[in-house]
């Protein structure tokens, strides 16, 4: 499998979250959103995706995927500021 350049994944990203918008699918937006952090630099997302997806999380109740999402951006912030 070759690995995509951050500037493919980022774009890539960002289309799964707008088709997720429009297909009003919360959920697998949150999910993206949670995958992306993961990866990527939040400040790369969407500007409120990541606090869209946690509002959404916590809403409904999702601990693992929150605690998922909390952590990659935890992770993510640590890294920055090192």
């Amino acid at each position: 499998m070759r690995r995509r350049p951050p500037e493919e994944a980022v774009a890539a990203h960002a289309e799964a979250l707008r088709t997720w918008r429009t297909l009003e699918l919360p959920f697998d937006h949150a999910l993206t959103v949670a995958d992306a952090v993961s990866v990527l630099d939040p400040a790369l997302l969407p500007a409120g995706a990541v606090d869209d997806a946690h509002a959404y999380l916590q809403r409904i109740g999702a601990g693992p995927v929150l605690a998922r999402l909390d952590r990659a951006t935890a992770d993510r912030s640590t890294a920055a500021q090192a």
